[in-house]
């Protein structure tokens, strides 16, 4: 089985991708299968951990063996904030668990500077409310070396065994993500343009980023919040200020965007990403309608939470009037029961008082008798005795 292992890596729209595979209808029609991503939400554990991996093993192993299976997971890239220092681990295992099938990888990378950019909003959406500089002061930039991170991949797969494509609008295949990820993974070329046009993502934003303005509001209130309070928060902001795909805004300083693009960019130009510095695409300029959009924004959730609960109120109540009917009923009918027991108490106790009477009647008659036959019996021996005594006289 021809396997095409798709490995991130993060901040790389793999979601986007795992979303159309998981709704295509079309992939089986031309021999491809999609391991669900969900598959990997059930066994949650660091790709270190051997029983991932034993999961993964089974999971392929229950697919038929003449189909091309993709497998999509940003985790078997590494991990993130250990800056990929784990990758080579990673690796390792997957080629033994794995060793059954021919693998193709595939990875995304990113330029570096928007890659930590992007790492660092994603930081920020989770909660937390660092600084920029205190992000990257606890990042191993070793990790971010594309052309290392592809070669420890390279030494369990051998070499041809990954293909590594660019995460940049204008050097996707057709222009799109999706295009791009298809044509990476050999699908017919011919078939991809019906595919992805066909395809209805109902205009959804997968996890989009905040505008500037979002982002350092977020930065400067995350610390003061509950964790159900960011959660909401970043709903509302990604929802009522978040900038389109693939503009661009920088908050590293231009001193340090220039320092990452020239000691990776070697590295880079060896893989064919050829990448640019990036140029400021967006007005950084202070939103201020932002506070009162997000003051209407959270009026509006606070109206909804409360018709929400009015009807949980008013499902509660009636949940709770159930149990006093069927009590109601319950004591009615064992009533019934009562009334009915204490009837046949009283016909049992009738029976007993008319046979205890019939049986007083019955002793009183054997005692008349007894006494009878006892009267009887002293006349008898009295008669005997005058007999006997007139035989002796004669």
């Amino acid at each position: 089985m021809k396997i095409y292992l798709h490995i991130g890596t993060h901040k790389t729209g793999t979601t986007v991708i795992q979303r159309f595979l998981g709704e295509s209808k079309k992939l089986e029609e031309n021999g491809y299968r999609y391991l669900p991503s969900r598959l990997f939400s059930k066994i949650e554990k660091s790709p270190g951990k051997d029983a991932f991996y034993t999961a993964l093993a089974n999971a392929v192993s229950e697919v038929e063996d003449d189909c091309k299976l993709i497998i999509s997971y940003e985790k078997l890239s590494g991990a993130m904030v250990a800056g990929y220092s784990d990758a080579e681990n990673v690796a390792a295992k997957l080629s033994e668990c794995l060793s059954q099938h021919a693998v193709q990888i595939v990875v995304y990378y990113r330029e570096q500077s928007s890659f930590l950019q992007s790492a660092y909003t994603q930081s920020v959406h989770q909660g937390q409310g660092h600084s920029f500089d205190e992000f990257y002061s606890k990042i191993d930039t070793r990790g971010i070396d594309w052309q290392a991170h592809k070669s420890k991949y390279e030494k369990y797969f051998g070499a041809g065994c990954v293909t590594v494509r660019p995460y940049c609008k204008e050097r996707f295949y057709r222009g799109d993500l999706i295009s791009d990820f298809l044509h990476a993974i050999e699908f017919p070329e011919d078939k991809i343009g019906d595919l992805v046009d066909g395809y209805d993502s109902g205009g959804r934003k997968v996890n989009p980023g905040y505008s500037s303005s979002a982002l350092n509001l977020a930065v400067s209130v995350n610390p003061m919040l509950e964790q159900d309070e960011r959660k909401e928060l970043r709903a509302i902001l990604q929802r009522i200020s978040s900038k389109n795909k693939f503009e661009r805004y920088s908050i590293l300083s231009d001193e340090l965007n220039e320092e990452l693009y020239h000691r990776y960019y070697q590295s880079n130009k060896n893989l064919g990403l050829n990448f640019e510095i990036e140029e400021n695409d967006i007005n950084e300029a202070v939103d201020e309608s932002l506070l009162p959009r997000l003051t209407l924004s959270l009026n509006q959730n606070r109206r909804h939470d409360l018709q929400a609960l009015e009807k949980k109120v008013v499902a509660l109540e009636r949940e709770c009037k159930k149990p006093i009917k069927i009590r109601d009923a319950e004591i009615k009918s064992l009533e019934k029961k009562v009334v009915s027991l204490e009837r046949e108490c009283k016909k049992s106790i009738k029976i007993r008082d008319a046979e205890i009477k019939s049986l007083e009647r019955k002793v009183a008659e054997c005692v008349k008798t007894i006494d009878r036959r006892s009267v009887g019996g002293r006349l008898l021996n009295i008669v005997r005795r005058i007999v006997n005594r007139i035989k002796r006289h004669f």
